[in-house]
């Protein structure tokens, strides 16, 4: 039995599966420490910067084949709430998804 399986926890059970358990709590452990770094990014980013602008092009009227559209620049503001909330969730992601039991 390899060590890092022993080191895991994980015991070895020959079954009909084609993946042991270790196997598929490796791969949940690996993608809780990547949501929890997309998160704390995410909220990192929004804390930095919390508004960002767009533009939306809106039709404004239509007559046979010519359209007259009018275009709009829009600001959105994300609150620091929300970021600190990522940030929390992105911590707690990276600090629990390795420790988490097979």
């Amino acid at each position: 039995m390899p060590r890092a399986e022993l080191a895991q926890g994980c015991v070895h059970v020959p079954d009909d599966s084609p993946a042991s358990t270790c196997d598929n709590v490796v791969h949940v452990k690996r993608f809780l420490i990547i949501l929890g770094i997309i998160f704390l990014l995410a909220g990192t980013i929004g804390l930095l910067h919390p508004s960002f602008s767009y533009h939306k092009r809106e039709e404004v009227a239509k007559l046979g084949p010519i359209q007259a559209t009018v275009d709009e620049e829009k600001t959105a503001q994300i609150p620091p709430a929300a970021s600190a909330a990522m940030i929390i969730a992105g911590l707690a992601l990276l600090i629990l998804g390795p420790r988490m039991k097979p």
